[in-house]
């Protein structure tokens, strides 16, 4: 593997300009294994080269003593070329290139010293990729997915209160992701295999707040909480198999995995006074986290349920500050 990036740095009256390249080239193989009765047998070996190349820029000015803009681009080509040997099997190969722009865009404003709010939009982008893994002779299986891109938007803003003893964040944010991939489990000649494909569409919207507070001498309070909301728009056709039926079940309107709706954190510390005999201090903290599902077809099996996790905590250190519990 080997990757370079050059950066050229510079100014343009108020303005602060980035201009670079970046280089990227990597080869490398996978070997899968059937485990049979005398040991385990090569099924698949693929080697996958990337070469990458792009090239980016950057600028963010003032436009007044409140209001500042920035703004970037980048141009990337890449080629991954696949080359399969099978154990009993004709060798195959694959190759796909991708040019694509990306850009970003924001806007912040600072109407008074302890205010801060900003809008952000940007594109991003994720490259193809292959399966190499227990192919079983299916070359087709191989097929690189298509490249994954998303738009995003975010506003917010931070705030500090109580001459800096209170500070306050919160932002709005909403993405859309085409081509989704993401890597499942399927059962493929009896065998657990992980397969990458593209799946759809999602829609993802959410909101986060964080509070911080010194409201008293010796007594810290944070708190945190975020909402999350995603959606899988797919083609009915589009369906997901898990468990020992293997049941295939249409994903359209499920909810990704891994995504609770809700978390709530939060923390109370209180450090007493130092004495003689050193300085305590005690602590609560908690974690509440919503119910999600683990599985792309949002199956009942595979769910972790709400919960929520709470902290007590004692601490000390002595005078010297050499040893503390």
């Amino acid at each position: 593997q080997f990757s370079q990036e050059l950066q050229l740095r510079g100014e343009f009256g108020a303005a602060n300009w980035v201009l670079g390249g970046f280089y990227y080239n990597d080869d490398r193989t996978a070997i899968s294994t059937i485990p049979e009765f005398f040991g385990d047998a090569i099924d698949t070996t693929g080697t996958i080269k990337t070469e990458s190349i792009a090239g980016f820029v950057s600028v963010d000015m003032p436009v007044t003593d409140t209001i500042a803009l920035d703004a970037g681009g980048r141009f990337t080509n890449e080629t991954k070329n696949l080359d399969l040997v099978f154990a009993f099997a004709p060798d195959a190969d694959y190759e796909v290139t991708v040019n694509e722009f990306t850009w970003r865009a924001g806007a912040n404003w600072q109407p008074v010293e302890p205010a801060f709010l900003y809008f952000n939009a940007a594109t991003g982008y994720k490259s193809p990729d292959f399966n190499t893994t227990l192919l079983f002779g299916d070359a087709s299986a191989a097929a690189p997915t298509q490249p994954e891109t998303s738009f995003s938007l975010e506003a917010g803003g931070k705030f500090e209160l109580v001459d800096g003893r209170v500070s306050l964040s919160a932002a709005i944010f909403r993405n859309r992701v085409k081509n989704k991939q993401a890597t499942v489990t399927q059962i493929v000649n009896d065998l657990p295999v992980a397969r990458l494909f593209n799946f759809g569409d999602v829609h993802i919207k959410g909101a986060e707040l964080e509070f911080t507070g010194r409201l008293a001498e010796g007594l810290t309070t944070k708190f945190g909480a975020s909402y999350l909301n995603t959606e899988i728009h797919a083609p009915a056709t589009t369906t997901y198999s898990t468990g020992p039926a293997s049941v295939s079940t249409p994903i359209d309107g499920n909810e990704l995995p891994a995504t609770p709706e809700y978390t709530i954190n939060g923390l109370v510390r209180y450090d007493f006074p130092e004495i003689v005999a050193g300085q305590f201090s005690v602590q609560g903290d908690f974690n509440f986290v919503a119910d999600q599902y683990f599985q792309l077809d949002n199956n009942e099996r595979d769910t972790q349920d709400a919960y929520g996790i709470l902290n007590l905590r004692a601490f000390w250190r002595d005078s010297s500050d050499r040893y503390s519990l």
